[in-house]
């Protein structure tokens, strides 16, 4: 933490801000999911990083007169309002959607502005923090059955116990258990989020070291990640690795590490978990003949809205290409219960994943822009440090959106945007070179008229 302090110029106070900006992105509680979800209810877990961004902003001043800046918020401005108009959306809980959109892409925008590349090393070494400290509590939960009580005393999350927001202890009377295993879900609600979580700082690592598996950091995220049990964390950080020797190694050492990643990508999809989660998310036909029935029993038996469950990945991907299909051009909007899946198939089950939902959300023309911005994001990052690929962080978040909604959760979103609200500081040194030059000329023309 320290040499990152000395290395990259970094405050305490800015290194506890994104630590907690980052304990917000776990979402592990519905009070740190008030950075993405409602505004109505306790407003200290709502205003508390809204007041420490402004924090942040007094101590480092930007510009928000920054025609990048200015062009995304307009056009989202303009598919607001075409989608508020034509949906009829004018009450308290549609217009908090669209709320939380522009709150995540001024959020995003302060912090590419006020941290620019040092957002990468930061975001690593918080994760790595949050990563040592899961991987700890989670061995001892695991080899120490007297643990169980120690946990249970703290307050209860979705699926386990939260220990002061930094790790959330999965029960091993739930439903996150394979094989005897409790998944490790570190600071997030959910193991698969805090997976990709992780994956991300992976990339970071490679942006500035380049490959390299005898690195302290290295390991404890790919430990981290190995005892999520997550097929969406080892797919990603497979297609991570992948990305990365393609982009350093010739074309014969590439063939060669294919011919060493393949098999061993067979022989972890042949562990008992991995082989049992992914028939489960490709029976997509055999999913379909089972939601059938279960929509239609639910129909008669459970109140309309009411939450019963999340649809596989694979399964929410089929629908929501109903949803695309429906509303093409401006999408439902940021409310799911103005999709054609809410109003027509179910509105007792929630579709996971984000990157069709991206589509059906926004529409075609916005959603395929918004993947055009985070090429450029992508080409932006391999800029600034050469070591990534010029599509690491494109296909990083493509595969990670499979599982889950990665767009308007800020720190995701500042990635998303990192290449155009990018801050080019060879600019701004020339800008204060020139600007220091004009003072002294005003000292210079004072001395000479007095």
């Amino acid at each position: 933490m320290f040499s990152l302090f000395r290395k990259y110029d970094i405050g305490i106070f800015e290194y506890l801000y994104m630590f907690i900006m980052v304990i917000y992105l776990g979402q592990m509680t519905p009070q740190t999911g008030r950075m993405v979800g409602t505004i109505s209810g306790d407003p200290i877990p709502f205003l508390l990083p809204i007041v420490l961004t402004v924090i942040l902003v007094i101590k480092h001043p930007i510009s928000f007169f920054n025609r990048r800046f200015i062009f995304i918020l307009i056009i989202f401005a303009v598919w607001s309002i075409l989608t508020i108009e034509k949906y009829q959306l004018l009450n308290n809980e549609e217009l908090s959607y669209y709320f939380f959109l522009f709150y995540s892409l001024i959020v995003a925008f302060i912090h590419v502005q006020v941290f620019g590349k040092k957002l990468i090393p930061l975001y690593e070494d918080i994760i790595v923090k949050l990563c040592i400290i899961s991987l700890i509590l989670w061995t001892w939960a695991y080899f120490d059955i007297s643990s169980i009580p120690f946990f249970k005393q703290f307050d209860q999350t979705s699926y386990g116990n939260n220990f002061f927001y930094l790790f959330n202890w999965m029960d091993p009377s739930g439903d996150q258990v394979y094989e005897g295993i409790a998944r490790n879900a570190g600071f997030s609600w959910e193991p698969g989020r805090f997976s990709i979580c992780v994956v991300l700082a992976l990339l970071c690592n490679i942006a500035r070291n380049g490959i390299t598996f005898l690195n302290f950091n290295v390991l404890v995220m790919l430990a981290a990640i190995a005892t999520t049990l997550s097929t969406t964390g080892y797919v990603a950080a497979g297609v991570l690795y992948i990305i990365a020797f393609s982009h350093k190694l010739n074309t014969q050492k590439t063939l060669l590490f294919f011919f060493i990643l393949v098999p061993a990508l067979i022989g972890i999809s042949q562990l008992g978990f991995m082989q049992k989660k992914i028939e489960e998310q490709l029976s997509v036909e055999t999913n379909l003949k089972q939601l059938e029935k279960t929509f239609n029993y639910n129909s008669e038996n459970a109140d309309e809205g009411e939450y019963l469950a999340s649809l596989e990945r694979f399964t929410a991907m089929y629908f929501e290409w109903d949803n695309v299909r429906d509303k093409p051009v401006l999408g439902y909007g940021r409310n799911p219960q103005n999709s054609y899946f809410y109003e027509s198939v179910s509105s007792n089950f929630a579709l996971t994943g984000g990157l069709v939902k991206l589509l059906a959300q926004y529409g075609i023309p916005l959603g395929v822009f918004l993947y055009f911005l985070l090429l450029i994001s992508s080409f932006r990052l391999n800029k600034d440090f050469p070591e990534v690929s010029k599509v690491g962080l494109f296909f990083t978040f493509i595969v990670c959106s499979i599982s889950y909604a990665m767009f308007t959760i800020p720190i995701f979103t500042a990635f998303w945007f990192y290449g155009i609200f990018f801050r080019d500081e060879k600019e701004e040194e020339k800008k204060k070179k020139e600007r220091i030059t004009s003072e002294e000329i005003m000292k210079i023309l004072h001395k000479s008229f007095s």
